[in-house]
């Protein structure tokens, strides 16, 4: 199974309809049997949906839309396109900064796979450097709900996914990958330690889109999958690489790379 995530970065920049081409473009090699996206966006009045456009448009079937923020006619939030039927789906809101809401939310998804069920989450943190606190409660909440939805009848790991906005040795990271206390009995493998090659940078300043904010290349976006030792090996992490990480035509097609992950069988 191939997973890819990717913050596709809303509907900003001047150029949007380019960039739009562009991140179609690139997610086609790609070839995800599911992606999960941030900053994604529906339109509500025009019952258009981004997800439901790069489904058509990559020829995947079925596609979930997660939003809670409406800004100039547009809503902003998480999605997971999938090659096959989602037979179930949550979107769940996360804890905020005390003073200030970011409507942050984590979607999930049921699979009917060939095999059998599978789930997985795409979540999106809140973005400021010194709020690990509040990321931090919310990695615990997307922990209690990967818990709760939990089944035995499962075939793979669950599998999570996004913008974490954190690096991998922030605390948050390393209490999803059970280097710190998360609150349930969950511990997930970050796919790019398993396999990756180079720093994995998915916030990089070889791309112009991130210059405006002056911060240094990092690896905030993530596939993160339970461990497969439960599943008769099933779900290994075989492969892992970053994509979207040139311009298209001239176009970046956001300021975030993505990141795709071969699942085993």
């Amino acid at each position: 199974m191939r997973v890819a995530t990717w913050n596709v970065w809303h509907r900003f920049g001047d150029d949007y309809e380019v960039r739009s081409e562009a991140i179609a473009t690139a997610l086609a090699p790609v070839d995800a049997d599911v992606l999960c996206l941030q900053d994604v966006w529906t339109e509500p009045e025009g019952e258009r949906s981004q997800a439901a456009e790069l489904a058509a448009h990559l020829g995947l079937e079925a596609h979930a839309d997660a939003h809670r923020v409406v800004s100039e006619g547009f809503t902003f939030g998480n999605a997971i396109v999938s090659r096959w039927p989602i037979t179930r789906q949550e979107t769940r809101p996360l804890p905020p900064h005390p003073d200030y809401e970011e409507f942050r939310t984590v979607l999930a998804v049921e699979i009917a796979h060939p095999d059998g069920p599978v789930q997985l989450y795409t979540t999106h943190l809140n973005f400021l450097g010194h709020q690990s606190g509040v990321r931090q409660a919310q990695v615990r909440a997307v922990a209690r709900m990967m818990h709760e939805w939990r089944r035995d009848d499962l075939v793979r790991p669950q599998v999570l996914t996004g913008d974490l906005n954190a690096e991998p040795i922030s605390d948050e990271v390393r209490m999803l990958t059970g280097h710190a206390d998360l609150g349930v009995p969950l511990a997930l493998l970050d796919a790019w330690r398993v396999r990756g090659r180079g720093d994995g940078a998915t916030w990089s300043s070889r791309n112009p889109l991130t210059h405006a904010s002056f911060e240094p290349d990092r690896r905030i976006d993530y596939v993160l999958v339970g461990f497969p030792i439960s599943y008769g090996g099933r779900g290994q992490v075989e492969s892992v690489e970053i994509f979207g990480d040139d311009p298209v035509d001239g176009t970046w097609p956001s300021d975030h790379f993505g990141v795709v992950a071969d699942l085993s069988d």
